[in-house]
């Protein structure tokens, strides 16, 4: 298996836990990574590297699916946070490259983004949260 992890950076130990794990496990397979810095040190631990448009680009998920199809990724793992939005909300294009990726649906994305729709979710399910409230609910006397 072929698993790509974008916006790599730092993360040296990180793929080197992923090799270890392939070896002890017995998988053939690559580590691709991704970044906007040819200077970033994973680059040097990984099987392939790319360097890719900023996430904020509109070049920057047909990029990412050109790899994955190119490199034939069987599973795709954004390692910085504003990554995950982007990948969720265009899961048909990875799954049309043949990948699959490691976040979540969109709708649960979306709620995790936001800590007053997380508190709102979690009081829907009945969970104990922590008293909260948006900027224009605080009493200006509690300020």
């Amino acid at each position: 298996m072929n698993i790509l992890f974008t916006s790599a950076g730092r993360r040296v130990e990180l793929l080197r836990a992923f090799r270890r794990a392939f070896d002890a496990l017995g998988m053939a397979g690559n580590i691709v990574v991704t970044d906007i810095n040819p200077l970033a040190p994973a680059i040097q631990v990984a099987d392939r590297s790319y360097m890719v448009p900023r996430f904020t680009s509109p070049d920057y998920v047909p990029a990412l699916a050109a790899i994955c199809a190119r490199e034939r990724i069987g599973l795709v793992f954004p390692l910085i946070d504003p990554d995950i939005p982007i990948l969720a909300g265009h899961r048909a294009v990875f799954e049309a490259a043949g990948a699959r990726l490691a976040v979540s649906p969109e709708p649960a994305v979306a709620i995790a983004a936001d800590k007053w729709r997380t508190t709102q979710f979690f009081r829907s399910l009945g969970l104990a949260t922590a008293r909260a409230w948006l900027p224009d609910q605080l009493d200006a006397a509690q300020a």
